[in-house]
């Protein structure tokens, strides 16, 4: 799910807009940082506890603090099956080091224009 458009919102909003989504729809949620959104480590570790919730798409590319971010989830909710996406447009670029800090999974832009490539990328 998108953050709220065209808004540069806090923490405690960024929690509740998308708490509030996840309540609104009877779908499964991830949540997609992005520069207009960029979550703390603690924001994303209330999000895993809401209803609905299922991972983080990381569109902004901070590569220190989605390691952060997921050592906090994995720490204080050891039980949650927590998905996490590379969501940069360079995925296939910057893979390998989202799979070092455990983000094994990607969301690319690359798939839209050139499927084949991608598919050999996640094939490899």
């Amino acid at each position: 799910a998108m953050p709220p458009y065209l808004v540069v919102a806090d923490q405690e909003g960024l929690l509740n807009h998308y708490a509030a989504l996840a309540a609104a729809t009877g779908l499964e949620t991830i949540v997609y940082q992005r520069d207009n959104a960029v979550f703390t480590p603690e924001t994303v570790v209330a999000l895993a506890g809401t209803p609905g919730i299922i991972g983080l798409k990381d569109g902004h590319g901070d590569l220190d603090l989605m390691q952060r971010i997921v050592s906090a989830v994995r720490t204080h909710r050891p039980d949650e099956d927590f998905l996490y996406f590379n969501g940069l447009p360079t995925a296939e670029l910057t893979g390998p080091a989202y799979r070092g800090i455990g983000v094994t999974l990607y969301s690319s832009a690359v798939f839209a224009f050139a499927p084949d490539i991608a598919l050999a990328f996640y094939r490899a």
